[in-house]
């Protein structure tokens, strides 16, 4: 293993652990279903105990496992099973040493402003090592892949069903603070990732322009602008790519960029409000 590759695993692992202990301690134990499927689990866990909510987080995440496998693709899966593996192992492993929970403060903000942050640095750290917490995930590409809504617009609507499915169980006072968990742990990780931009704009200088420009408009279906410019110094014509992207997608098109040209030129900035196709509404389709 490649110094490089194990500190990937190891960055993956570590924001796996802590994204488990932030869940567990401030989280889980409160009632605080905070979207994703280890909410779902705490309220599957709930109304059918025969599973812990770290047994019934390992179960549904083997059942979205295989329906990324059949529907997404192999190589998505894959990305999705370590991180969300360890996850639900970490949790099983603290169910069983604290086997009637365990409660840090009995102050709800501090619990959830606790676990809101652990769980944005571990996620934080997955992502930007270029892994995936899988999950609910999962749903949100499948739904994009199906129905074209925003993978950013599939998660929301995902997190708001298991919140409000929560507040059947819990009540709405515990569904009001989970709410708040997402909200803060979203924007925490936004703010990991790239600064306290939401989007990245990308401006590539390259001499292998065409096939950069490929690589992001039909593996990641981002638009881009092309500009004429002249090298100050060779005077030379040159082309340059402009792209806005997530703060995910910027992380592996940059490794994608790399790999067709190591002396690409690349330099980028964060955006914090954007409004267009492709992100405030979908991309509008060509009549046939």
């Amino acid at each position: 293993m490649t110094s490089n590759l194990f500190k990937k695993v190891f960055m993956i692992t570590l924001g796996s652990v802590l994204l488990s202990v932030g869940s567990f301690f401030f989280l889980i134990n409160n009632d605080i279903a905070a979207g994703g499927v280890t909410g779902i689990s705490m309220v599957f866990s709930s109304i059918l105990p025969i599973f812990t909510t770290g047994e019934w987080s390992l179960i549904l995440n083997l059942l979205l496992f295989v329906l990324a496998f059949i529907l997404v693709g192999k190589k998505f899966g894959i990305r999705s099973i370590y991180s969300s593996g360890i996850v639900s192992i970490v949790i099983i492993i603290l169910e069983k040493i604290y086997p009637n929970g365990i409660v840090l403060t009995n102050d709800m903000i501090l619990n959830v402003v606790m676990g809101s942050v652990i769980q944005a640095i571990g996620m934080g750290l997955v992502f930007y090592y270029e892994g995936s917490t899988g999950g609910t995930d999962i749903l949100a590409v499948i739904l994009n892949k199906y129905t074209h809504i925003a993978i950013g617009r599939s998660l929301m609507i995902i997190d708001i069903l298991v919140i409000i499915l929560a507040g059947f169980q819990f009540g709405i006072e515990k569904a009001l603070y989970a709410t708040f968990t997402v909200i803060i742990t979203t924007q925490g990780i936004d703010y990991l990732i790239q600064g306290l931009g939401r989007k990245v704009a990308m401006f590539i200088i390259s001499d292998k322009i065409e096939e950069i420009r490929d690589t992001i408009i039909s593996d990641y279906d981002r638009g881009v602008t092309i500009f004429n410019a002249e090298g100050g110094y060779s005077k030379e014509n040159k082309k340059i790519i402009f792209t806005i992207l997530t703060n995910r997608q910027y992380i592996d098109i940059r490794k994608e960029i790399e790999k067709i040209d190591k002396k690409a030129f690349m330099f980028t900035h964060p955006i914090s409000e954007i409004y267009g196709e492709g992100f405030t509404f979908e991309k509008i389709e060509e009549e046939v």
